[in-house]
Protein backbone atom coordinates (compact mmCIF):
# COMPACT_ATOMS: atom_id res chain seq x y z
CA UNK A 1 0.00 0.00 0.00
CA UNK A 2 1.55 3.17 -1.33
CA UNK A 3 2.32 5.51 1.81
CA UNK A 4 0.78 9.02 1.70
CA UNK A 5 4.14 11.05 1.83
CA UNK A 6 5.94 8.15 0.05
CA UNK A 7 7.59 9.86 -3.19
CA UNK A 8 5.26 7.98 -5.42
CA UNK A 9 2.47 9.53 -3.55
CA UNK A 10 3.62 13.06 -4.29
CA UNK A 11 4.38 11.97 -8.00
CA UNK A 12 0.91 10.95 -8.31
CA UNK A 13 -0.25 13.85 -6.77
CA UNK A 14 1.66 16.08 -9.21
CA UNK A 15 0.35 13.90 -11.99
CA UNK A 16 -2.97 14.76 -11.01
CA UNK A 17 -2.08 18.32 -10.51
CA UNK A 18 -4.12 19.75 -13.75
CA UNK A 19 -7.40 18.14 -12.44
CA UNK A 20 -6.91 19.10 -8.80
CA UNK A 21 -10.99 20.68 -10.12
CA UNK A 22 -11.99 17.25 -10.11
CA UNK A 23 -13.90 16.92 -7.63
CA UNK A 24 -14.01 12.82 -8.45
CA UNK A 25 -10.04 12.84 -8.79
CA UNK A 26 -9.63 14.34 -4.84
CA UNK A 27 -12.46 12.88 -3.53
CA UNK A 28 -11.23 9.69 -4.73
CA UNK A 29 -7.74 10.20 -3.24
CA UNK A 30 -9.16 11.47 0.18
CA UNK A 31 -11.13 8.51 0.40
CA UNK A 32 -7.83 6.11 -0.15
CA UNK A 33 -5.90 8.44 2.51
CA UNK A 34 -8.91 8.16 4.62
CA UNK A 35 -8.73 4.01 4.62
CA UNK A 36 -5.17 4.29 4.79
CA UNK A 37 -5.03 6.01 7.94
CA UNK A 38 -7.66 4.55 10.06
CA UNK A 39 -6.74 1.21 8.73
CA UNK A 40 -3.12 1.75 9.60
CA UNK A 41 -3.84 3.29 13.07
CA UNK A 42 -6.32 0.36 14.09
CA UNK A 43 -4.26 -2.61 13.10
CA UNK A 44 -1.61 -1.56 14.29
CA UNK A 45 -1.76 0.56 16.99
CA UNK A 46 -5.74 1.28 18.31
CA UNK A 47 -7.11 -2.78 18.39
CA UNK A 48 -4.26 -3.39 21.35
CA UNK A 49 -5.70 -0.67 23.37
CA UNK A 50 -9.05 -0.11 25.23
CA UNK A 51 -9.21 3.61 25.06
CA UNK A 52 -10.13 5.36 21.89
CA UNK A 53 -7.18 6.07 18.82
CA UNK A 54 -8.61 8.15 16.04
CA UNK A 55 -6.40 9.62 13.52
CA UNK A 56 -9.50 12.22 12.81
CA UNK A 57 -10.12 12.75 16.76
CA UNK A 58 -9.00 16.46 17.08
CA UNK A 59 -8.41 17.69 20.91
CA UNK A 60 -8.59 21.36 21.82
CA UNK A 61 -5.46 23.16 23.61
CA UNK A 62 -4.61 26.36 24.49
CA UNK A 63 -1.56 27.13 22.79
CA UNK A 64 0.40 28.95 25.62
CA UNK A 65 1.13 25.82 27.14
CA UNK A 66 2.53 24.40 24.38
CA UNK A 67 6.44 24.53 25.44
CA UNK A 68 8.32 22.17 23.33
CA UNK A 69 8.67 20.74 19.32
CA UNK A 70 9.43 17.13 18.69
CA UNK A 71 13.28 17.35 17.18
CA UNK A 72 13.53 13.41 16.68
CA UNK A 73 10.72 11.70 14.90
CA UNK A 74 13.14 8.27 13.85
CA UNK A 75 10.98 6.21 16.87
CA UNK A 76 7.74 6.68 14.34
CA UNK A 77 7.00 4.18 11.97
CA UNK A 78 4.42 5.76 9.65
CA UNK A 79 3.48 9.10 7.65
CA UNK A 80 1.73 11.77 9.94
CA UNK A 81 -2.02 10.50 8.67
CA UNK A 82 -1.46 7.28 11.32
CA UNK A 83 -1.39 7.72 14.72
CA UNK A 84 1.00 6.07 16.90
CA UNK A 85 1.81 4.75 20.53
CA UNK A 86 5.54 3.74 21.36
CA UNK A 87 7.69 3.76 24.68
CA UNK A 88 11.11 4.49 24.46
CA UNK A 89 12.66 8.42 25.32
CA UNK A 90 11.23 10.01 22.40
CA UNK A 91 9.66 11.97 24.13
CA UNK A 92 12.29 13.40 26.31
CA UNK A 93 14.28 14.72 22.92
CA UNK A 94 12.74 17.67 22.09
CA UNK A 95 13.63 21.41 21.86
CA UNK A 96 11.64 24.28 23.93
CA UNK A 97 10.11 26.66 21.52
CA UNK A 98 11.48 29.84 22.67
CA UNK A 99 14.56 28.92 22.02
CA UNK A 100 13.86 27.68 17.79
CA UNK A 101 15.55 30.57 16.06
CA UNK A 102 12.25 30.78 13.48
CA UNK A 103 9.95 31.61 16.70
CA UNK A 104 12.05 33.77 18.10
CA UNK A 105 12.01 35.79 14.49
CA UNK A 106 8.43 35.49 14.81
CA UNK A 107 8.05 37.15 17.90
CA UNK A 108 10.73 40.29 16.29
CA UNK A 109 8.52 40.45 13.27
CA UNK A 110 4.76 40.20 14.82
CA UNK A 111 5.62 41.76 18.39
CA UNK A 112 8.51 43.89 17.74
CA UNK A 113 7.20 44.62 14.32
CA UNK A 114 10.79 44.61 12.84
CA UNK A 115 11.42 44.07 9.01
CA UNK A 116 12.11 40.28 8.09
CA UNK A 117 15.42 41.33 7.25
CA UNK A 118 16.14 41.91 10.78
CA UNK A 119 15.68 38.97 12.06
CA UNK A 120 18.69 36.46 12.66
CA UNK A 121 16.44 33.36 11.08
CA UNK A 122 15.91 35.89 7.62
CA UNK A 123 19.60 35.84 7.57
CA UNK A 124 20.47 32.48 8.22
CA UNK A 125 18.36 31.27 5.95
CA UNK A 126 18.94 33.87 3.23
CA UNK A 127 22.78 33.13 2.88
CA UNK A 128 22.02 29.16 2.69
CA UNK A 129 19.72 29.99 0.07
CA UNK A 130 22.40 32.20 -1.91
CA UNK A 131 24.72 29.71 -1.57
CA UNK A 132 22.34 26.92 -3.45
CA UNK A 133 20.63 25.50 -0.95
CA UNK A 134 16.62 24.75 -1.19
CA UNK A 135 15.83 25.88 2.12
CA UNK A 136 11.38 25.69 3.02
CA UNK A 137 10.73 24.69 -0.58
CA UNK A 138 12.39 27.98 -2.23
CA UNK A 139 15.01 28.19 -4.33
CA UNK A 140 15.97 31.62 -4.93
CA UNK A 141 15.43 34.62 -2.28
CA UNK A 142 12.56 35.92 -4.40
CA UNK A 143 10.80 32.67 -3.54
CA UNK A 144 11.95 33.26 0.50
CA UNK A 145 10.21 36.59 0.10
CA UNK A 146 7.41 35.68 -1.82
CA UNK A 147 6.76 32.96 1.38
CA UNK A 148 7.52 35.33 4.28
CA UNK A 149 4.27 37.47 2.27
CA UNK A 150 1.68 34.38 3.49
CA UNK A 151 3.52 34.38 6.60
CA UNK A 152 2.47 38.01 7.17
CA UNK A 153 -1.04 37.34 5.79
CA UNK A 154 -1.33 34.15 7.60
CA UNK A 155 -1.10 36.40 11.03
CA UNK A 156 -2.92 38.75 9.90
CA UNK A 157 -5.76 36.67 8.89
CA UNK A 158 -5.53 34.57 12.41
CA UNK A 159 -5.18 38.42 13.95
CA UNK A 160 -8.47 39.91 12.37
CA UNK A 161 -10.84 36.55 12.08
CA UNK A 162 -9.66 34.29 14.84
CA UNK A 163 -8.37 30.44 14.52
CA UNK A 164 -10.30 28.78 11.61
CA UNK A 165 -10.11 25.24 11.17
CA UNK A 166 -9.52 23.31 8.00
CA UNK A 167 -13.13 22.45 7.41
CA UNK A 168 -14.03 25.86 8.11
CA UNK A 169 -11.36 27.48 5.74
CA UNK A 170 -12.14 24.62 3.00
CA UNK A 171 -16.04 24.92 3.62
CA UNK A 172 -15.65 28.77 3.28
CA UNK A 173 -13.45 28.90 0.85
CA UNK A 174 -11.47 31.56 3.27
CA UNK A 175 -7.57 32.41 2.11
CA UNK A 176 -5.00 29.96 3.56
CA UNK A 177 -1.63 31.87 2.70
CA UNK A 178 0.33 28.52 3.81
CA UNK A 179 -1.79 26.02 2.50
CA UNK A 180 -0.06 23.46 0.18
CA UNK A 181 -0.99 21.13 -2.66
CA UNK A 182 -1.61 18.08 -0.16
CA UNK A 183 -3.84 19.64 1.34
CA UNK A 184 -6.40 19.58 -1.18
CA UNK A 185 -6.05 15.94 -1.37
CA UNK A 186 -6.23 14.86 2.22
CA UNK A 187 -9.38 14.77 4.73
CA UNK A 188 -9.76 18.17 6.81
CA UNK A 189 -9.13 16.58 10.13
CA UNK A 190 -5.35 15.53 8.83
CA UNK A 191 -4.15 18.78 7.84
CA UNK A 192 -4.74 20.33 11.73
CA UNK A 193 -1.83 21.05 13.41
CA UNK A 194 -0.26 17.75 14.84
CA UNK A 195 1.12 16.81 18.15
CA UNK A 196 2.72 14.12 20.36
CA UNK A 197 1.72 13.20 23.97
CA UNK A 198 4.57 12.55 26.44
CA UNK A 199 4.72 9.27 29.12
CA UNK A 200 3.26 12.44 31.87
CA UNK A 201 0.84 13.26 29.12
CA UNK A 202 2.73 16.61 28.05
CA UNK A 203 1.41 17.50 24.56
CA UNK A 204 4.57 18.42 22.06
CA UNK A 205 4.55 20.01 18.90
CA UNK A 206 5.11 17.70 16.27
CA UNK A 207 4.51 19.49 12.91
CA UNK A 208 2.29 22.88 12.03
CA UNK A 209 4.66 25.31 13.74
CA UNK A 210 4.06 28.34 11.94
CA UNK A 211 -0.05 28.02 12.64
CA UNK A 212 1.23 27.45 16.28
CA UNK A 213 3.72 29.87 16.57
CA UNK A 214 1.21 32.78 15.28
CA UNK A 215 -1.31 31.40 17.63
CA UNK A 216 0.76 31.75 20.46
CA UNK A 217 2.11 34.68 19.51
CA UNK A 218 -1.80 36.19 19.40
CA UNK A 219 -2.14 34.39 22.74
CA UNK A 220 -5.39 32.93 20.46
CA UNK A 221 -7.20 31.12 24.01
CA UNK A 222 -7.73 27.20 22.26
CA UNK A 223 -7.07 25.70 18.40
CA UNK A 224 -7.69 22.11 17.54
CA UNK A 225 -5.20 19.68 17.07
CA UNK A 226 -4.67 16.11 16.23
CA UNK A 227 -2.29 13.48 18.02
CA UNK A 228 0.54 11.46 15.85
CA UNK A 229 2.07 9.63 18.77
CA UNK A 230 0.95 9.10 22.22
CA UNK A 231 3.90 7.35 24.71
CA UNK A 232 2.92 4.28 25.98
CA UNK A 233 2.85 5.10 29.30
CA UNK A 234 0.58 7.95 28.35
CA UNK A 235 -1.94 5.54 26.64
CA UNK A 236 -1.65 3.10 29.59
CA UNK A 237 -3.46 6.04 31.73
CA UNK A 238 -6.09 6.39 29.41
CA UNK A 239 -6.92 2.98 29.12
CA UNK A 240 -7.30 2.63 32.69
CA UNK A 241 -9.65 5.69 32.90
CA UNK A 242 -11.49 3.99 29.85
CA UNK A 243 -11.88 0.67 32.41
CA UNK A 244 -12.24 2.78 35.85
CA UNK A 245 -13.90 5.72 34.62
CA UNK A 246 -11.94 7.46 37.78
CA UNK A 247 -9.57 10.43 37.28
CA UNK A 248 -7.03 11.93 39.18
CA UNK A 249 -7.33 15.47 39.48
CA UNK A 250 -4.19 15.54 36.70
CA UNK A 251 -6.20 13.45 33.95
CA UNK A 252 -9.07 15.43 34.98
CA UNK A 253 -7.56 18.66 33.30
CA UNK A 254 -5.70 16.72 30.42
CA UNK A 255 -8.23 17.05 26.58
CA UNK A 256 -6.63 13.95 25.49
CA UNK A 257 -8.46 11.73 28.58
CA UNK A 258 -11.32 9.85 26.71
CA UNK A 259 -14.96 11.58 27.07
CA UNK A 260 -13.30 14.69 28.71
CA UNK A 261 -13.73 18.02 26.75
CA UNK A 262 -11.78 20.66 28.40
CA UNK A 263 -8.85 22.35 27.12
CA UNK A 264 -5.43 22.43 28.84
Amino acid sequence: MIQPNSAISNFLRKMLGDNIQNKLVTESYRKYIKYYSKFFTWVCFSRKYRAPIDPFDLIYIKPSTIEKKQANKSSFIFSDVVSEVHGGEWDKKCKKIDEIQSYNSFYERFCEKRPWEETKWYKMRSKEINNGVEKWGCQSIQDFHRRLEKIDRLYSNMKENGYMTQNQISQSEADDPIGRDIHLFWPDELNEVVVNIGRDGEIILHDGRHRMFIAKLLNIDKIPVRVKTRHKKWQEIRDKQAHNQQQSIFETNHPDIPNHSSVV
